[in-house]
């Protein structure tokens, strides 16, 4: 599968983030097929042209709809875009494998709404029989290709999300069993098929029952938190034009959200000025953010997921520590920008709307040296986990590849 849709979590395909208008879809794919011209046809291909196209349809029905292009490495969808066909051909070859992913996204529906979960009891019974009904599903849809059995993985952890329960532990613990069981090219008979379910089960109770007490993230950040003197070299010094404002268009046509629209304007134009990002202006925009006048840092640990993340309180004076890096104009931009983020992540300054901030944050540090995001949804599918100690790395690389200089 391509890796947007690897990372797509539940909450981003769910039923009620699934806007979508067919012929709307339809005319976008047409028209840009129609004034398609290859810019290098010996070092961009199908995968090039997918990316175009995926653009357009994120831009305008959200990021679940990503998984049309799953129909490499184990995904659901069969159909694909080929070169070589007419553009005619290519659009139909898009809407069939629109058609695909929604079929396989209603058939996990099913699932979950026909399979309950808690964590109170029977945890491992009720895994094994979610698995029991996903693995002969996703091996008629991929046909069992490449990798069929990632789509296993991605499946049950979207049924464990959709209950509550799934988090990157999880989510790993899912996959190592599966990856695990199972072959490439290779439909698993019954007999494998009843001991990976029964595995899975396994893996799952037993790390319900490790997760009693809370990690505290923040604590977890500072200790691998990466220098700002590392990595350097990922970086080029030119960037291409800027192609389209991605965050801007995200926040006006599909977040819809008026507060966040006026805040992404004050962080603009505070952008082409030569004041300092400090806590008191991270304050201003989380007050046009949330609607509140009195912005406040938290007083207490925060928690998520269920209680089993803690931020906590005691580490957050070093906050301002942190931020004043984001003004160090000798740092690469994606880099500062990235380690921003996820600093206001992980030091969850105020009690709500931190990610929002980090996002309004991020956005300003690039458009002050000169830069935009042409597509913001991968920032926001891409789970950040607090030990990841080349988070930094790996997000001002996803940065980087997503940016373009304004032009003057």
């Amino acid at each position: 599968m391509d890796m947007v849709t690897h990372r797509l979590r539940w909450r981003d395909v769910a039923p009620e983030r699934r806007r979508f208008d067919e012929l709307r879809a339809t005319q976008l794919v047409s028209e840009l097929l129609r004034e398609w011209v290859n810019p290098g046809p010996e070092r961009f291909g199908a995968d090039y042209l997918e990316s175009c196209i995926d653009l357009h349809l994120v831009q305008n029905f959200g990021i679940w709809i990503s998984g049309w292009r799953s129909g490499s490495e184990g995904g659901p969808v069969i159909s694909r875009l080929r070169m070589d066909d007419s553009p005619s051909q290519q659009v139909l070859s898009v809407t069939s494998a629109i058609k695909e992913w929604r079929s396989f996204l209603d058939e996990i529906d099913q699932v979950i709404a026909k399979l309950p979960f808690s964590t109170d009891d029977q945890i491992e019974l009720r895994v094994e029989r979610a698995a029991a009904r996903l693995i002969p599903m996703v091996l008629k849809r991929t046909e069992a290709q490449e990798a069929w059995y990632n789509t296993c993985s991605l499946a049950l952890n979207w049924y464990l999300e959709a209950h509550g329960f799934g988090d990157r532990d999880s989510r790993a613990a899912v996959r190592r069993t599966f990856s695990g069981q199972f072959q490439s090219w290779v439909e698993a008979p019954p007999e494998r098929q009843i001991t990976a379910c029964e595995r899975v089960g396994r893996a799952v109770a037993e790390l319900a029952k490790k997760e009693k007490s809370a990690v505290d993230c923040l604590e977890r950040w500072l200790e691998g938190r990466e220098s700002s003197e590392a990595h350097f070299e990922h970086f080029p010094s030119l960037y291409p034009p800027l192609r389209s404002d991605g965050h801007a268009i995200y926040i006006k046509y599909q977040e819809k959200d008026d507060r966040m629209w006026s805040a992404l304007q004050t962080s603009r134009r505070w952008a082409e000025t030569s004041e300092p990002l400090t806590l008191s202006v991270l304050k201003q925009w989380q007050s046009l953010i949330l609607g509140k006048q009195d912005i406040h840092l938290r007083t207490t640990d925060a928690f998520a997921k269920r209680g089993r993340e803690r931020y906590s309180v005691s580490l957050l004076p070093r906050f301002e520590e942190f931020l004043s890096q984001a003004n160090d104009d000798n740092l690469a931009p994606p880099w500062r920008g990235a380690l921003l983020y996820l600093d206001i992540c992980f030091f969850h300054p105020f009690q709500d709307g931190n990610a929002r901030l980090a996002r309004l944050a991020l956005d300003a540090v690039l458009v002050r040296a000169g830069f935009a995001l042409n597509y913001i949804e991968p920032l926001l599918v891409v789970a950040r986990a607090a030990e990841d100690y080349r988070g930094g790395t790996t997000l001002a690389l996803t940065v980087s590849d997503l940016m373009g200089e304004i032009p003057e």
